[in-house]
């Protein structure tokens, strides 16, 4: 049970009822994958394209995301930590590698990147799922990113 007010973030009355409805889109294991690996690099290419701007917006969204995970699910969270960790060492070599003074660069190849992973998340609902994504804005920021890092930790065992 959620304790948090995040709870009326929800549309269903618990957080199952989010992850049923999450689980009901993506249970093909290819589709999984491929959610897996696209979401992180979305993460990625938006803290490529916030590391330049001032105040730290990309620390500022990592925390606020393991904040609420961490409200939810303590290895859920850890399993973030993680992919934020490397999602920020990787923008830090892309900046590294290609100047921060092109700014308008650095900012069309991360939307380039996002927008790749969401057409190759759309192409797996329609190939693996014989569906379109549901496209609930919560579910697809906050709860499927979830679900994909509980997905992780099953496979782990």
């Amino acid at each position: 049970m959620v304790l948090w007010p995040f709870r009326l973030l929800f549309i269903g009355p618990e957080l199952d009822d989010e992850l049923a409805f999450v689980h009901h889109f993506h249970h093909h294991p290819l589709n999984v994958r491929l959610h897996q690996v696209s979401v992180f690099f979305i993460f990625a290419a938006l803290q490529v394209a916030l590391l330049p701007l001032p105040g730290h917006p990309n620390l500022i969204f990592a925390v606020a995301y393991l904040l609420f995970y961490f409200s939810l699910h303590v290895p859920t969270a850890l399993v973030w930590l993680l992919a934020f960790t490397l999602q920020y060492a990787l923008a830090l070599v892309v900046h590294h590698l290609f100047s921060s003074s092109d700014l308008a660069m650095l900012w069309f190849g991360s939307g380039l990147v996002a927008a790749v992973g969401f057409t190759a998340q759309i192409i797996g609902h329609r190939v693996f799922e014989g569906k379109f994504p549901a496209f609930r804005l919560f579910e697809a920021f906050v709860t499927t990113p979830f679900f994909l890092a509980l997905s992780v930790l099953f496979e782990l065992g």
